[in-house]
């Protein structure tokens, strides 16, 4: 067979009945903002209200009128999860690696401590009232009790303070939780508590009637979840007039949180159990490309990353399908540039729901670095769907060059219609094992000697509905 330098072949193509469709993302704009209300919580106090919320669970730990006295109680309860239950927690002072810094000051030495509760634990599951007394962050001395079973009226539960060192402590720390600390948790364990006091002490037990709640609120774009609740002295989602178009844009910017992550993170879905965002906008055709406009200004060597989720919910299963992700690093610039995230996702089964997600840094990446500080700016989202219908036309030129080659080879079409995205290449060895999957970007495709290796390959050009279009092969010599 002859060899020549550049090899033309006429192949059908297909054009596109329907044009890609394009359309505005809700909010893609960033023009509509609500201040939001979220949860409440009891003051000075964690909880664990801000994990279920992130992943649209109902949340554990709320203020209660079945009490003892004053006006509520509070309910810590374990709720269901996507994967697994979230524990009910009440917690004070900072979570950490197995600890709890920080907490309450509270100086002195008390003898006990004694609270009204009422609760029902499931079958194999316990919930605990833990405090810990700590001078110069070193605990000194605990107080525990263990709820197991059922106590459907409140009963008044005293617990000793074990002091296993001498002097007076300087700090309190407090974990209550509905559910096992280690073990397997379930769904519907709760506790009731009210009226904590110290005995053997002047001093009160902070917030001890919980009778004191704050308001959980956050300036949020519509339409998005950030997690501005989270932060300690700024929010990491604002928005900015600095924008490419209408009134606003959206800004995420690494700050300080409130146990020491600095990520800015938005998605228009929510946060589960996943590896990655789900929920999101529904669609009804196959999306092609997100695509809008960005600033990213980094604090040292930072990269923003955009991410695309498409999932569809297999209602056999019972389960939600992941069809594909992309992860799409956003570089540093001053102005606001275009940017394009492509899906190469064909057609079977076609996707509900695509989550888009963004952050100021490339949390994809582990270890990933953080730059306090760093700023990503995005405006004027839109996506694009692939078309429902094809067919093929005339032929078109093809064109596969040089072949053979020592270094890389380029895969052209020509006038296969305009939205080349609608192809993709693939490479197959000898023994017909997938070597390589490349989109075409513009009208090419290009393949290099150093990523598969000597010898001879296959190759089909296809379209992202699985349609093959033209087949040959090439010799990296």
């Amino acid at each position: 067979m002859k060899t020549m330098k550049y090899m033309w072949v006429f192949v059908f193509a297909i054009l596109l009945i329907n044009n890609s469709q394009s359309q505005s993302i809700p909010n893609g704009d960033f023009e509509n903002w609500s201040n939001k209300f979220l949860y409440n919580e009891p003051q000075i106090y964690t909880t664990s209200n801000s994990q279920a919320f992130m992943q649209n669970l109902k949340i554990p730990v709320t203020k209660s009128s079945e009490k003892v006295s004053g006006n509520y109680s509070i309910k810590i309860e374990t709720v269901a999860g996507e994967n697994e239950p979230i524990s009910g927690m009440l917690i004070l002072g900072n979570p950490g690696n197995q600890t709890i810094k920080g907490g309450y000051p509270i100086v002195g030495r008390p003898d006990s401590i004694s609270f009204f509760a009422k609760y029902s634990e499931m079958i194999g599951d316990t919930g605990a009232f833990v405090a810990f007394f700590k001078r110069n962050d070193t605990t000194i001395a605990i107080s525990r009790f263990t709820f197991i079973g059922t106590q459907l009226t409140f009963i008044k539960v005293t617990i000793p303070i074990n002091w296993f060192r001498s002097g007076n402590s300087d700090t309190m720390a407090l974990v209550i939780t509905s559910s096992n600390f280690d073990s397997e948790k379930k769904a519907g364990s709760y506790i009731y508590i009210d009226s904590i006091k110290f005995i053997g002490f002047n001093g009160n037990f902070p917030n001890g009637n919980f009778e004191n709640w704050k308001s959980i609120t956050s300036i949020d774009p519509d339409n998005w979840l950030s997690f501005n609740f989270m932060t300690t002295e700024k929010p990491m989602i604002t928005r900015t007039i600095d924008k490419f178009s209408g009134s606003y844009a959206l800004q995420i910017e690494n700050v300080k949180m409130n146990f020491g992550n600095i990520m800015g993170f938005i998605t228009n879905g929510r946060i589960g159990d996943s590896k990655y965002p789900t929920g999101g906008l529904a669609v009804s055709l196959n999306p092609s490309k997100v695509k809008g406009y960005y600033k990213y200004i980094p604090n040292g060597p930072d990269t923003a990353i955009g991410g695309l989720f498409l999932y569809r919910w297999d209602s056999q299963g019972d389960s939600l399908m992941l069809l594909e992700d992309t992860i799409f690093k956003l570089l540093p610039t001053n102005t606001f540039t275009y940017f394009e995230i492509p899906l190469l996702y064909k057609d079977k089964p076609k996707a509900d729901t695509i989550n888009i997600a963004f952050s100021a840094s490339d949390i994809d990446k582990n270890p990933s670095y953080q730059g306090l500080g760093s700023k990503l700016l995005i405006d004027k989202l839109e996506i694009e769907y692939k078309p429902n219908n094809i067919s093929k036309v005339k032929s078109n030129k093809f064109i596969v060059y040089p072949n053979p080659s020592n270094e890389k080879i380029s895969f052209n079409l020509i006038e296969a219609g305009q939205n080349y995205t609608q192809f993709y290449l693939e490479i197959y060895d000898i023994n017909g094992k997938l070597k390589n999957k490349t989109a075409f970007l513009s009208n090419k495709a290009e393949i290099k000697k150093e990523n598969i290796g000597l010898g001879m390959y296959f190759y089909k050009i296809k379209t992202t509905n699985e349609e093959e279009i033209h087949r040959g092969k090439f010799i990296f010599n």
